[in-house]
């Protein structure tokens, strides 16, 4: 029989793994918004169109549906 004290240790491990796990998809996630708003940036002052490109391209991979847009969008203005 386990006692009480097994079971909380085994929620604590659980519980901690659940949030890094948590920690780490919004890490990921946060990667891809800041470099759609450097992109966003870059595109829009013309500094550097083809690198701006290249990563919006990459944010619109990684799933940033703002991405998509912004890339349908441009395409069809042309």
């Amino acid at each position: 029989m386990r006692k009480k004290s097994d079971i909380i240790i085994v929620a604590k491990i659980a519980s901690t793994s659940f949030t890094n796990y948590i920690n780490a998809k919004l890490r990921y996630i946060f990667i891809y918004i800041c470099m759609y708003l450097i992109i966003l940036m870059d595109f829009f002052k013309d500094d550097q169109p083809e690198l701006a490109s290249e990563f919006l391209k990459r944010a619109a991979k990684g799933g940033h549906i703002g991405a998509f847009y912004v890339i349908v969008n441009i395409f069809q203005n042309r």
